[in-house]
């Protein structure tokens, strides 16, 4: 039982599982929870059966620099539990 990161067009013939990677703990459409919503998806679509990706996002920063620049990334409660709720299944 191994997890890949990337793949090519045999990829579900050779792999167990598929990893999306890194996403930001933030609602964000391009790096957060819906993109990794699209991923799985994709992911199914394309015969690739067990996608995962990390709960909640990769990592949480709570910096005085980034809280100036507005880009705050704490995991809320809330994402944090629709994020297990989407990778349960």
């Amino acid at each position: 039982w191994f997890f890949n990161r990337a793949g090519y067009l045999n990829t579900p013939g050779y792999s167990t599982a598929m990893w999306l990677g890194d996403q930001n703990v933030t609602w964000g459409e391009n790096d957060g929870l819906p993109s990794a919503i699209k991923g799985m998806l994709s992911g199914g679509f394309s015969g690739l059966a067990i996608n995962h990706s990390d709960i909640g996002g990769y990592t949480s920063v709570s910096n005085p620099f980034v809280k100036i620049t507005r880009r705050d990334f704490v995991r809320s409660k809330e994402l944090l539990k629709r994020w297990m709720e989407v990778n349960a299944f």
